[in-house]
This record gives structure tokens, C-alpha cells and sequence, in this order.
């Protein structure tokens, strides 16, 4: 984002409110989200779910690398399968912990993280629930020429 255009007040807290409003933007949240792919963040636990790390400012860059979206930190979730049940879920607590302490000791993401409900379907608000289907749909249809076609028989064989 441009940040030519900010002015910063005696203490830079105007920047600061200016930074902190893309976490509460939905639409940068799911922008996080999407840099998660299966071949990059694969066998992690819900709790270091796309969702999760998205919340704290995190971008997946590498296979198993997150860098901060904005104070630009880096992050290595290499989480090893073990035998002993009780390490490997200290090692997922020990990444669930980093994803708020491994910013940079001013960025801001630690202590705003996005909103809960950006990662819930919104059950109890049928309206919202019903406009966000809308809006998939009309974003399908506008593929609707690069998907590919399905045939009865080619449902039956999956």
C-alpha cells in the first residue's frame, strides 16, 4: 500500500492507526489467506491453519516460510513428525506462540490481529450468509468459460 500520502503526528500514531486498519480489512485477510497453497503449507495442524496464520499478518512465501505483511519478518513452521505425541504438540504450541512473538518489536500485528469472525460462516445472519454465497456464485459465473466442463458420467466415476 502507498504510504507516501501519510502524515505522521508527533508520535507516529497516526501511522500506526493507518497501518492497523489492514487488519481489519476482510479483503487483505483473504488476500493472506490465498498465498497458502497445498505444495507450500501441507500437514499442519488447524491450529497453524491458513486462517490462523493469516489473522497475524502472515503471507506464506516458501514451503513452510511465512514473512510478515507488513514489518516484512520472516518465519520457518517446519514442523517434523515424531513419535512422541507430547513433542510434536509442544512444537505446534512453540509455532502457534511465534505467530505473535516473531514480528519486529514495533510492528503492530501482535497486538491486532484480525477479527474472528473473518475466518466463520455467519450462520446466525442469514442475510450476510446469503450475500456471501451470492457473491461466490457471480464470481463462478464469470469463470464460467475457463472451468471445465463435467458429465453426468464423469460425477458417477468420481
Amino acid at each position: 500500500k502507498d504510504t507516501t500520502d501519510w502524515s505522521e503526528s508527533s508520535n507516529g500514531s497516526l501511522q500506526m492507526d493507518a497501518l492497523s486498519l489492514e487488519s481489519a480489512s476482510k479483503e487483505a485477510y483473504f488476500s493472506r489467506v490465498e498465498t497458502f497453497t497445498p505444495l507450500k503449507w501441507a500437514g499442519k495442524p488447524h491450529e497453524l491453519s491458513p486462517l490462523v496464520c493469516a489473522k497475524y499478518g502472515w503471507t506464506n512465501v516458501e514451503c513452510d516460510l511465512l514473512k510478515c505483511s507488513s514489518c516484512q519478518a520472516f518465519l520457518c513452521m517446519s514442523l517434523q513428525l515424531a513419535f512422541d505425541f507430547n513433542k510434536y504438540m509442544e512444537r505446534c504450541v512453540e509455532l502457534k506462540k511465534a505467530l505473535c512473538t516473531a514480528h519486529e518489536k514495533f510492528c503492530f500485528w501482535p497486538d491486532n490481529p484480525c477479527p474472528d469472525r473473518f475466518a466463520m460462516l455467519l450462520v446466525d445472519e442469514p442475510r450476510a450468509l446469503l450475500q456471501d454465497f451470492l457473491e461466490r456464485f457471480q464470481s463462478l459465473c464469470q469463470l464460467e468459460l475457463q472451468l471445465p466442463s463435467l458429465r453426468p458420467e464423469d460425477m458417477k466415476n468420481m
